[in-house]
């Protein structure tokens, strides 16, 4: 059982993650989303004029900032927007027409991998208890042998301290695994509230993007070709193609 006191920590911190989160300042539609699909690094804006028109661009910092650390990656903002307005829309109307069949496929696809990671999550809370228990043992003990003379005042603060901070450390770790282990089925019903909010969805824009993205992962120009790979990774369920 969680001590009520850890759990409203872990709860306070996915507050303040949210908040933080919510009142990022973007200075353009991506600016946050978008990553590299081969070697995961972030995108970054950058502005050209073309034709006379001001264009918005995303760029894999990896290749242009890491010294070429990949390959030439780019998208235009105008693409983007097509490309994951077209998905989150044909994501919405699948839900839309049958939310119980959703549902069932968003378990279906999601159990085994929430199965495994609970699994680990609880062992580790469980290791950080047992850990926090043995801690409490020896500063009793650590006490009781200072009542009796048998360890001087600074040995026992120095000891006293260590123990203190350690606790004070699990008791975090704690916290952040509960958070993990509640915000995954909180991002489900982030996305489930969106698909109810929208009676349609026209346009892309950073309202709906909130709502139902998590991520974006570009890939590089198939050789020959003006097309790459674009991967949508939604709220709470990650890529929706394999559903």
């Amino acid at each position: 059982i969680i001590d009520r006191v850890i759990f409203e920590k872990a709860q306070n911190r996915y507050a303040k993650r949210c908040r933080k989160k919510k009142s990022k300042t973007k200075d353009a539609l991506f600016t946050g989303y978008v990553y590299c699909k081969d070697c995961k690094s972030r995108f970054h804006v950058f502005r050209h004029k073309a034709r006379g028109n001001m264009i918005v661009s995303y760029e894999c910092s990896g290749y242009r900032k890491q010294q070429k650390k990949c390959t030439y990656h780019r998208i235009d903002e105008d693409a983007l927007k097509q490309c994951v307005l077209q998905k989150i829309k044909l994501m919405w109307y699948e839900a839309k027409s049958d939310i119980r069949s959703f549902k069932a496929k968003v378990r279906k696809r999601l159990n085994a991998d929430e199965t495994a990671s609970r699994s680990k999550i609880q062992s580790e809370i469980g290791a950080a208890q047992t850990r926090i228990a043995e801690i409490d043992k020896y500063v009793q003990g650590l006490f009781e042998a200072k009542v009796r003379n048998e360890i001087d005042s600074d040995i026992f603060g120095s000891l006293s301290k260590t123990y203190t901070e350690e606790k004070a450390e699990l008791n975090a770790k704690i916290a952040d695994l509960i958070l993990q282990e509640n915000s995954a089925n909180q991002k489900i019903n982030r996305l489930y509230e969106a698909i109810e909010k929208y009676d349609s969805i026209t346009e892309l824009t950073p309202e709906v993007l909130s709502d139902f993205v998590d991520r974006i992962e570009v890939g590089e120009h198939l050789k020959g070709t003006k097309e790459q790979k674009i991967d949508v990774f939604f709220v709470g369920v990650g890529l929706m193609d394999t559903l």
